[in-house]
């Protein structure tokens, strides 16, 4: 048989050679007795199917979306030696604070050989879910410290401050509601000032990121 010469999927004819057949009766070639009419076969390359997931990944919010990569999902088969996948996009862009169940567009994805270049075509691609986390962002607030002379008005807190090593992303705002103040002093006297769930407003200047 005349060796195939494609390796990538496809449909490829073979046929035999002059020569390549003999008959024997017992160890006897008895070859010269038949007419042989040699005709061509088909030989047939299918796709293989592999099933990818992105690397679950567990980060801190920081404004911008997470970074992953391809692992191999369930299923059999996984790329064949030197392929590898060189892009690929996820169906959610994962930025803000959120548990994401994520796949990977499979019609996006690109495999590449390391000496040959793009093997897309040679896999059926599938896609299982794959868990992203972006936790929120802690940072401890508090009023800052506030006095005046009597003068029978209330005195609250008009102001507050981000407190040890906590802080927002340098694109953001912070933004303390005064007029949300639990709690206010009117006699002479000392109180600790508190802050309310909507006391503080944190935003990029058009979404509220609180």
């Amino acid at each position: 048989i005349r060796p195939i010469s494609g390796r990538d999927v496809n449909e490829y004819t073979s046929y035999l050679v002059d020569g390549s057949i003999e008959i024997y009766a017992g160890s006897k070639n008895v070859t010269f007795c038949y007419d042989l009419s040699l005709q061509s076969g088909i030989a047939n390359i299918e796709k293989r199917p592999i099933t990818v997931k992105a690397k679950p990944v567990e980060k801190v919010y920081d404004g911008q979306a997470v970074q992953t990569e391809t692992v191999m999902g369930g299923g059999e088969y996984w790329l064949v030696k030197d392929h590898y996948i060189s892009y690929f996009e996820l169906s959610h862009s994962c930025v803000n604070a959120n548990v994401y169940n994520v796949t990977v567009l499979t019609d996006s994805v690109v495999i590449e050989s390391l000496s040959e270049g793009e093997k897309t075509y040679n896999y059926d691609i599938k896609s299982d879910v794959s868990e992203i986390v972006v936790k929120q962002r802690e940072i401890t607030v508090k009023p800052k410290d506030a006095q005046k002379e009597y003068d029978g008005t209330p005195l609250f807190a008009t102001e507050a401050e981000i407190v040890g090593s906590s802080t927002v992303l340098s694109n953001h705002y912070f933004e303390y509601l005064s007029n949300t103040s639990v709690n206010s002093i009117t006699n002479v006297g000392e109180i600790d000032s508190i802050l309310n769930e909507k006391s503080i407003k944190i935003t990029d200047g058009i979404e509220d990121l609180t």
